[in-house]
């Protein structure tokens, strides 16, 4: 089978050219997905938020979201991440690739293991083929990811606390995905493009100003994922379709 690859859009990013629309049901809920071609390879593409904005980032079913690619036999899932900068350096306009994370996550569903032990080893936060790919195709910086729920912007005192964390990007919706897409066994990377400095870092804005920067920059998001993805492996040397096997300890019956 020819490599495919998922493309979860996100803020200021709804749609790839020439979709097909296919209905997919999963446990979770009904998902569209959009068959294209990225890269020269088989894409699927979703709007995380819908084609219109509709859902706030706390109401994202990332669950069918996931399930939905997995389903599509997805070999790679790219998200495409708004952040806000943690570090004064890191200025907004900026792209890179989510290496790490740190999940701040108070509510929701993100696991699909909820009654199975199931403890799934995040040593390889991200799949090393999709950063790397990611980097080849321009997105130079390595971010580790702060998610946090939403969906207001973070006070002053929560960014002194997320700078400590070690993190250089807050958002709020890729910690979910990430951590639903490794349980699958998928691929995941993200491209993070930094709309803004987070509060107390530099100079306030509104969301309506960080949606209208990435569709200033739609252009170059398309042209960094169909590089990326004309450099993801064929052959994978990475341990992601193997994390969920190796992390189910429940068993038939007690001694």
């Amino acid at each position: 089978m020819a490599l495919r690859v998922g493309i979860v859009g996100g803020t200021g990013f709804y749609s790839l050219p020439s979709v097909e629309p296919i209905d997919v049901e999963t446990p979770y809920g009904a998902v569209v997905l959009g068959r294209t071609k990225l890269g020269g390879r088989e894409a699927f593409f979703l709007p995380r938020h819908g084609s219109r904005h509709e859902r706030p980032p706390h109401r994202v079913n990332h669950r069918a979201n996931i399930a939905a690619l997995a389903s599509a036999h997805c070999d790679y899932v790219i998200g495409v991440l708004n952040a806000g900068s943690l570090v004064k350096a890191v200025r907004p306009g900026a792209w890179g690739a989510m290496v790490d994370f740190v999940n701040l996550h108070r509510t929701g569903l993100h696991t699909f293991f909820e009654d199975r032990a199931v403890h799934v080893d995040f040593s390889e936060p991200v799949c090393p083929h999709v950063w790397a790919g990611l980097d080849a195709g321009g997105a130079r910086h390595k971010f580790t990811y702060a998610g946090v729920d939403g969906p207001r912007f973070e006070t002053p005192a929560e960014t002194r606390l997320l700078t400590s964390s070690g993190a250089h990007v807050v958002g709020m919706t890729g910690v979910p995905e990430a951590t639903l897409a490794h349980e699958k066994g998928l691929c995941y990377g993200a491209l993070v493009f930094v709309g803004n400095y987070a509060t107390g870092i530099g100079p306030g804005t509104t969301a309506q100003a960080i949606q209208e920067k990435l569709v200033d920059e739609r252009g170059k998001l398309v042209k960094v994922l169909g590089a990326a993805v004309r450099k993801l492996a064929t052959t994978k040397t990475c341990r992601c379709a193997q994390a969920a096997g190796r992390a189910d300890i429940t068993v038939e019956a007690m001694p």
